[in-house]
Formats: structure tokens, C-alpha cells, sequence
């Protein structure tokens, strides 16, 4: 558990401290298994696309995960 999340959010924190870009920012959501409403789980920002980044760690999760649903959504 402690290395998925390293290898998913380690890249946030370096490329968020490095030059800004003109991404929008996005977040990922994960939806609830009972209600079905999507929480905010993380923002990405700072990369190049934050969009190619959260989709990343979405198929990240997804596979550590797979009964849980994740999206990405623009802020």
C-alpha cells in the first residue's frame, strides 16, 4: 500500500515545486460505494498535462483498487 502511493503522489510533490504550466487543474475523484457520490480525493496540478498525470494514477488505482470507481474531473 505504501509503495502505490509513493509511485502515485511522489511526482506530485517534485513536479508541483518546478516551473508552472498552463494545464487546467483536475481532480480525482472516487466514488462512494454506498451513495454513489464522487468525493474530491487529490488535485493534480504543476505538470505539463495534469489531465495524462491524473489519468495515471487513476489506472494506478483502479488496478491496486478494482472495486473502486475513480475519475478525473476539471476543476
Amino acid at each position: 500500500m505504501k509503495k502505490i502511493f509513493l509511485a502515485a503522489f511522489l511526482p506530485l510533490l517534485i513536479t508541483s515545486c518546478s516551473k508552472p504550466n498552463k494545464s487546467e487543474e483536475v481532480y480525482l475523484e472516487k466514488s462512494d460505494m454506498l451513495t454513489g457520490e464522487w468525493t474530491k480525493t487529490a488535485l493534480m496540478f504543476g505538470y505539463y498535462n495534469n489531465y495524462d498525470a491524473c489519468m495515471e494514477i487513476k489506472s494506478a488505482l483502479s488496478e491496486k483498487f478494482p472495486d473502486l470507481k475513480y475519475r478525473c474531473t476539471p476543476k
